[in-house]
């Protein structure tokens, strides 16, 4: 049967569809409408059915959820009241001990090193190849005229083609040029950064090393600190405060550790979480009041003994004898409301005795009773007890002992701890003998400052300049640097080390000719002096200390030098010399003030101007290949370095970019020049005593009246025989007047291109051996007093 009419029907909810058909529309719509009415109902019923079963699953799920969450917050309560009964057992589990090597860095330069990429040339084009040989047809082998023109065309595209490729080869290689280039200077900055990178890294371990050498030897500070860092790294519940100090007593070897604890307040109380399904919330369920205050107790004592513990297991050095804790709380009292601190557990014990329990077996209050420690009775009302031992004893019998006249080494320990940074105390010589009880001296002798020096050192002081050492005297006015090593007795420098400062007595003196010292400069001459120092690092401490007495006295840079130059022949002076030249030109630029400068180490040195003057272009053409041309950051004029005439000329604004090869040039000769003065120092330290002045070696001989009353009549020159050359003339003239102004005297020592503290050494020096006392002697005011008396004077011819 034929239908006119046709519906489809759909349902997308049911995924339902039906093709209606039929000869009238409007019977056909109708039908429809009721077979979509029908589907409807049958989705609502479907819906209703899934909502019901989705609210009984969400019920269900609500139900589960709350008792899974009841559940783990009971776990968790649990778990808190167990970590609490357990502050003592955790900590027996094996732990790492904290050790200083821990700390050192061994991380590596993070930036990779510039690579070099040179872009490769094409292959030149081939004559043989296809497209510059002619393509000859029948005709063109035949014909001449036709071959010669393909021929000639060919020869033509291959002379292009070498031309283009000439041209491409040059491009190439220009860029290749400045790809060069750009690599060099980037390299260049890759080693300066590494190299920063690596000493900064090296000065971090090495700090550490000095505090481990420090901890073992017990310093006070170190063994605190590092005390400290234990009780730190231990974990605790986040309830705990973790506030504490620490003061180790170095005489009594015991450590005292006044440690925060958690009030009664702050420890956890919840044992059990229920949930309820009719009302759907949760019931917490606290500890009894008596099971908390016991819990509190326990965990008190057992805070204690954990502290003590991790203590004397970490003293792998051995300088803890006895551990003192004492436990504090800060809350508020229950009997005044008002917020308190009481000490509520006390515990003195000896490491040896406290090592010796088994704390994974002990009853904690038990075990802490037998110890002889104290309680408090209401650790929850905080009823506070007297701790056994705390700082604040000790600080009391000191303070009792201030009312006594301190001794001299307390006295010295106070001016080395209100000292800077460096821990270096700056006394005048005759403050520092009156300091540690000795007599005034009338004159300065060798023997008197080397027993000022081995009384310092007895009681673990150092002194530089070290006159026991150096075999020097102190004058009443030169101020010397009192200071400690970290964790070494007191001894004498090294070979090496005197070497080094005498260096760095010639370098300050150079270097501080604009009045100043850069830090970049000190830095400068730190890294040089630094590997001949590498063997102990004691010289290293001393080095510091002499480096700043140079900053805070730099007068003193010129002192001692003529003692050490006696010993140099002119080939060694001459290696010094070039060494300063090396420090000067560091930056690219010699300024006036370091010309004058180099110019007094020369007097210094005893070296002629000329050879001087010599030096200075012979020391940069041989060892610079690049010079560096910069403006001078002083206000002063100054000469700059001439160029080489083949070498290249860079731009470069300080010596904060030294390239390698200066840097390698300074660092030679510097290492060889401390060698040099080494060996010098040492003979001279080592070298039999000067003979008695009762019996001269020189032909100089005391003055007698007789020759007094030939003087008054006669006109007399003085004999000087022993005294080195460069000294004679002064002499003379100094011993025209009885006395001399500090101004007078150093400007007469500026025409004789000396140094006063030069002059003054070497006169005395001369005159102590050859006279049996000295012939120049400083007053407190500067001024110079002659004993002329004490020479012969022989009457002019």
């Amino acid at each position: 049967m034929r239908y006119y009419y046709r519906i489809t029907v759909i349902h997308k909810g049911l995924n339902r569809q039906r093709v209606l058909k039929g000869n009238s529309k409007t019977e056909l719509e109708y039908r429809a409408q009721l077979l979509l009415a029908d589907w409807e109902e049958t989705w609502k019923k479907r819906c209703e059915v899934a909502a019901k079963r989705k609210a009984i699953a969400d019920r269900r799920a609500a139900i589960e959820a709350g008792i899974e969450d009841a559940e783990e917050r009971t776990t968790e309560a649990q778990q808190a009241l167990a970590n609490c009964r357990s502050i003592l057992t955790s900590s027996l589990r094996h732990q790492p001990p904290v050790t200083f090597e821990q700390f050192k860095r061994a991380d590596k330069f993070p930036e990779p090193e510039p690579v070099f990429k040179q872009r490769l040339s094409p292959p030149p084009p081939n004559a043989a190849a296809e497209e510059f040989s002619p393509k000859l047809s029948l005709l063109d082998k035949i014909i001449p005229p036709l071959r010669r023109k393909k021929e000639a065309a060919a020869q033509a595209r291959f002379a292009s083609a070498q031309t283009e490729y000439s041209a491409k080869v040059a491009a190439i290689k220009a860029e290749n040029i400045r790809t060069h280039e750009s690599y060099l200077r980037q390299h260049a900055v890759w080693i300066s950064s590494k190299k920063a990178f690596e000493q900064q890294r090296a000065a971090h371990n090495a700090a550490l090393d000095a505090k481990e050498i420090a901890y073992r030897h017990g310093d006070p500070r170190v063994v605190a600190e590092h005390c400290d860092l234990v009780l730190t790294r231990s974990e605790y519940p986040d309830f705990f405060p973790k506030e504490f100090s620490v003061d180790y007593r170095q005489d009594m070897r015991m450590l005292i550790v006044d440690y925060t604890l958690p009030d009664f307040a702050s420890i956890p109380r919840l044992s059990e979480v229920r949930f309820q399904k009719t009302k759907k919330t949760f019931t917490e369920k606290n500890i009894t009041e008596t099971d908390a205050q016991r819990l509190y107790a326990e965990l008190l004592v057992q805070s204690c003994l954990r502290s003590i513990h991790e203590l004397c297991s970490a003293d792998r050095a051995g300088v803890l004898d006895s551990v003192a804790f004492n436990g504090w709380v800060r809350g508020v009292s229950p009997a005044t409301g008002r917020l308190e601190s009481a000490c509520l557990a006390s515990l003195h014990i000896q490491k040896s005795a406290f090592l010796a329990l088994n704390l994974a077996q002990v009853a904690p209050r038990i075990c802490f009773d037998e110890l002889g420690g104290v309680f408090s009775t209401k650790p929850h009302q905080l009823s506070s007890i007297r701790p056994i031992v705390t700082s604040e004893d000790f600080d009391a019998e000191a303070e009792a002992a201030q009312r006594q006249p301190p001794s001299y080494a307390e006295q010295l320990a106070s001016l080395v701890d209100k000292s800077d940074a460096s821990g270096v105390a700056f006394l005048k010589a005759a403050d520092l003998r009156t300091l540690v009880g000795l007599a005034p001296e009338t004159r300065a002798s060798a023997q008197s400052s080397r027993e000022l020096v081995e009384l310092l050192n007895a009681d673990g002081y150092c002194v530089e300049p070290d006159a026991a050492a150096l075999g020097i005297s102190y004058k009443a006015r030169d101020e010397v640097a009192v200071f400690k090593v970290p964790g070494r007795i007191a001894t004498h420098p090294s070979a090496a080390y005197l070497g080094s400062s005498a260096l760095l007595q010639l370098m300050h003196l150079v270097a501080s000719a604009d009045g100043t010292i850069d830090p970049a400069e000190e830095k400068l001459i730190r890294d040089q002096l630094a590997p001949a120092l590498a063997a102990d690092p004691a010289d290293s401490v001393r080095l510091n200390a002499l480096s700043a007495l140079l900053r805070h006295n730099p007068a003193q840079a010129g002192a001692g030098i003529n003692k050490i130059t006696r010993r140099l022949d002119t080939e060694r002076r001459e290696k010094v010399m070039r060494a300063l030249v090396l420090l000067a030109a560091a930056d690219g630029l010699i300024t006036d003030g370091e010309k004058k400068a180099i110019a007094r180490a020369a007097a210094a040195l005893e070296l002629p101007e000329s050879v001087a003057e010599k030096i200075i272009p012979w020391t940069l053409a041989d060892d610079f290949v690049e010079t560096t041309i910069a403006a001078a950051d002083a206000p002063s004029t100054g000469e700059t370095i001439p160029a080489q005439p083949t070498s290249k000329i860079s731009s470069h604004a300080s010596y904060f970019a030294l390239d390698a090869d200066r840097i390698a040039a300074i660092t030679r000769e510097t290492s060889e020049v401390v060698k040099i003065l080494a060996d010098v120092l040492s003979e001279e330290t080592n070298s039999p005593p000067p003979p008695a002045a009762s019996t001269p070696t020189s032909n100089v001989t005391r003055q007698t009246p007789e020759n007094n009353q030939s003087q008054s009549t006669n006109p007399m020159r003085f004999s000087f025989d022993g005294l080195p050359q460069q000294y004679h003339a002064m002499a003379s003239t100094l011993c025209k007047r009885r006395t001399w102004t500090a101004s007078d005297f150093a400007n007469l020592a500026r025409d004789n291109h000396l140094l006063p503290n030069g002059v003054i050494e070497a006169v005395n020096a001369w005159a102590d051996e050859a006279l049996g006392d000295f012939l120049l002697v400083e007053n407190e005011d500067g001024s110079i007093t002659i004993n002329s008396h004490l020479l012969v004077s022989t009457p002019k011819e």
